[in-house]
């Protein structure tokens, strides 16, 4: 692979994170491979699987209106991209069945994506969700 195809791949990791932290559906389904394999499923769900990666966002987004999602790292190499970012927000809003709390979170992240065609195929992340949890729960 090219380091032009490379820096494309950056490029596309960069656009699906900005799409991730505005909530845009549609970019996000352009983005997402229909047979996309997630080996790190979050909460018991795979997570970057098109329709459930969509879901997500709009309920974060509703759920963390202020939600930044600040790139540290992204490094590409062939057909794989890591991403290192952190993700802040604080919950105003409901998050699934729960009230909002009002309390500010932070989630540090590594992901791994494999893009073909232009799509990610593949995710593998490692997650501190601690951070998150803490913001939603109430005690």
């Amino acid at each position: 692979m090219s380091t032009f195809e490379a820096e494309a791949n950056k490029v596309l990791t960069k656009r699906l994170f900005t799409a991730l932290e505005v909530a845009d559906t549609a970019v996000i389904g352009e983005l997402i491979a229909d047979d996309l394999v997630d080996h790190s499923p979050m909460f018991g769900r795979n997570a970057f699987e098109r329709e459930q990666l969509i879901d997500a966002a709009v309920t974060f987004k509703r759920a963390f209106p202020d939600v930044r999602i600040a790139t540290e790292h992204v490094i590409a190499e062939n057909d794989r991209v890591v991403v290192s970012e952190f993700v802040t927000g604080t919950n105003t809003g409901p998050f699934r069945e729960a009230e909002p709390t009002g309390r500010r979170m932070t989630v540090r992240a590594t992901h791994v994506l494999r893009i073909a065609g232009g799509k990610v195929v593949e995710h593998w992340a490692v997650r501190e969700l601690e951070g998150m949890v803490s913001a939603l729960s109430m005690g």
